[in-house]
């Protein structure tokens, strides 16, 4: 094994075991991480260098990007994919995105190294790995003040039933859309419901602004309402009415 192979492998398990230690911790959105590894794979689908040289630019938006950058080369696409995750982090505080492009920047490092580009393989994934060190840092730093506030809130009764009465309405909502947007034989699962509702969900919860609750912890807020021992029992009843009778776990 040469000194490229060598560095390739130890940065690849590196990543591999930061990856896996978020999966395992506790409090971490699972759900968010399996779909950004879907979303990153498609990406790497419809690039040219997969596609046998088709155009890349067609099926991809780009909110913010202001660069003139040519989008029919890899580079050109993970440059834009680059901008645009960097000043949405800056503008929404909101470091998904970073994990989003480390995710995308890993696909192509494998394509790469597999296919006589070794050095260019490792160069995208030194590049997964520090923007994966972005998300985890910013995660934590998000996580550390959200769980100050909630400890400070919680000192407080009359803040806290003030922090109740502002999710209510989420609460009364999201049972509004577990049946309104019932499949005809019911949902398949918690799981499945809470995927599928939380955009529709979130459009309601910024138009209400003083819930407290946040995009990138959404579907564990709902999970937490929905199961365990602290599940909110009209949430968890409305389940019992909409789940799939085949199919009734989370």
């Amino acid at each position: 094994m040469n000194q490229i192979d060598a560095l390739y492998k130890e940065q690849e398990t590196n990543y591999k075991k930061e990856i896996q230690s978020l999966e395992s911790n506790e409090g971490f959105p699972v759900e968010i991480l399996h779909c950004y590894q879907k979303r990153a794979n498609q990406w790497f689908l419809n690039l040219s260098i997969y596609q046998n040289g088709d155009d890349l630019g067609e099926d991809i938006t780009y909110h913010f990007s202001t660069e003139t950058i040519d989008a029919n080369t890899h580079e050109g696409q993970l440059r834009l994919l680059k901008n645009d995750v960097d000043l949405y982090a800056q503008l929404k505080n909101e470091y998904f995105e970073h994990l989003f492009y480390s995710l995308c920047c890993y696909e192509l490092s494998r394509f790469f190294y597999n296919n006589d580009g070794k050095l260019k393989g490792c160069k995208l994934l030194s590049e997964a790995n520090y923007y994966l060190g972005k998300f985890i840092g910013g995660h934590i730093f998000n996580d550390y003040v959200s769980n100050m506030v909630t400890t400070n809130a919680e000192k407080s009764s009359k803040g806290g039933k003030a922090k109740a009465r502002n999710v209510d309405p989420v609460k009364k909502e999201f049972i509004r859309l577990l049946k309104g947007r019932m499949p005809e034989c019911g949902w398949k699962s918690m799981t499945e419901a809470r995927n599928i509702l939380a955009d529709e969900l979130w459009e309601f919860i910024k138009e209400e602004k003083k819930t407290g609750l946040k995009w990138n912890a959404l579907l564990e807020t709902l999970k937490r309402w929905s199961e365990g021992k602290k599940a909110d029992p009209d949430i968890r009843a409305t389940f019992d009415e909409v789940l799939s009778k085949k199919r009734r776990v989370s």
